[in-house]
């Protein structure tokens, strides 16, 4: 796939650009992690990966051009760097516990089945490592590495009908045993070897076909999943970030899907935490401290039309809201690594919808 090629097909962009956003509202599909601001930079390779392979293209990964100033002006420009290996045809998470050292997980083309990519070079080579993967696997969500030789991945098993948790020990990828009845995971979130978070989410038909959604939290131990119990009213959760094994952030919604909850870990407890008003779902929650966290999601729930995205801060005590740019329609996924840089990828609501990818500088966000 060259850029040529992008350029021979710009008679098929005015179909898909709405299609794979909407697409990319529903599934969550964006993800930024890392330690290092230039890490953060895969997130955007991923987003456009998924949107040229579900128009039937091979699909391209782009790359930021560091700047001077990493810390002021992390990215320059974007620009394509190489072709991407098929059969991978949406992402959903991306981990890089180094500079070098990325993991990149999704679901396949057929819909159902897993996608699991490994580059050491920096992004230079992508590997296909699907085929390592345990034949009961699904989708994957959601990955967290805390060393090149050690993550934690999770998503559903290949019936669709429940969770899986996967460990990486550097040679091989193995099944982990998750309690009784744990459904889909979205997000997990690794300190070490020994401690980890994961979330999800079910659901369930009333009468009148109305939906029920039942939340989940599990916590690893280095050799069990425990389930954790959550505040009543509490339905699907999206993301977890965790700075250590007695603190973690959780994003999603309520049980009946109508209103956003953020709930903190402090070891032993989740607790509700008091949202601003306004704030319709939160899909993506990153923490850099115990004083420090910034979510993002949509103005209201299950958005498809939304003016614009929303982005919250935690000081510790009080989630606050921020005030983004007008062309920002929703965010997706966020990435911090200080309480004066982020970066956050979604959809803008200007003609097309187009991708947006946004920086915080610890007062402003800009696009």
């Amino acid at each position: 796939m060259s850029y040529e090629v992008i350029e021979q097909n710009k008679e098929h962009m005015t179909w898909w650009k709405g299609f794979v956003l909407s697409i990319l509202r529903q599934l969550r599909v964006v993800g930024i992690t890392g330690q290092l601001a230039r890490v953060t930079s895969r997130s955007l390779q991923l987003i456009v990966v998924f949107v040229l392979a579900v128009s039937g293209f091979t699909g391209l990964i782009v790359t930021a051009i560091p700047g001077i100033a990493a810390a002021a002006n992390p990215f320059v420009t974007w620009s394509i760097q190489q072709s991407y290996p098929a059969p991978a045809s949406s992402f959903s998470s991306v981990s890089c516990p180094t500079s070098s050292d990325c993991f990149a997980v999704g679901g396949n083309n057929t819909g159902i089945g897993p996608a699991l990519y490994e580059t050491t070079d920096d992004g230079s080579t992508w590997v296909n490592d699907t085929a390592s993967l345990p034949s009961s696997v699904g989708k994957l969500n959601g990955v967290s590495c805390i060393s090149a030789n050690s993550c934690e991945a999770v998503g559903s098993n290949s019936s669709g009908n429940g969770g899986v948790a996967l460990s990486w020990n550097d040679s091989a990828w193995s099944s982990q045993t998750l309690p009784s009845g744990v459904p889909n995971l979205y997000g997990v979130s690794c300190v070490s070897a020994s401690s980890c978070e994961a979330v999800g989410n079910n659901f369930s038909i009333t009468d009148n076909y109305n939906y029920t959604f039942i939340g989940v939290a599990l916590s690893w131990n280095g050799t069990t999943w425990t389930n954790q119990t959550l505040p009543s009213g509490v339905g699907g959760l999206n993301s977890v970030s965790c700075t250590s094994a007695s603190y973690c952030e959780a994003v999603g919604y309520n049980s009946s899907g109508n209103y956003v909850v953020a709930l903190s870990w402090n070891g032993s407890t989740w607790t509700n935490q008091t949202l601003p008003s306004g704030v319709g779902g939160l899909n993506s929650v990153s923490c850099t401290s115990v004083s420090f966290c910034v979510a993002v999601g949509d103005k209201a729930i299950f958005c498809t039309t939304c003016s614009s995205g929303a982005a919250l801060s935690w000081n510790g005590t009080t989630w606050t809201n921020h005030t983004l740019p007008s062309s920002v329609n929703n965010l997706n996924s966020v990435s911090c690594t200080s309480v004066t840089f982020c970066e956050a990828v979604g959809e803008s609501n200007s003609s097309g919808n187009y991708v947006v990818a946004l920086s915080w500088n610890g007062t402003t966000w800009t696009n």
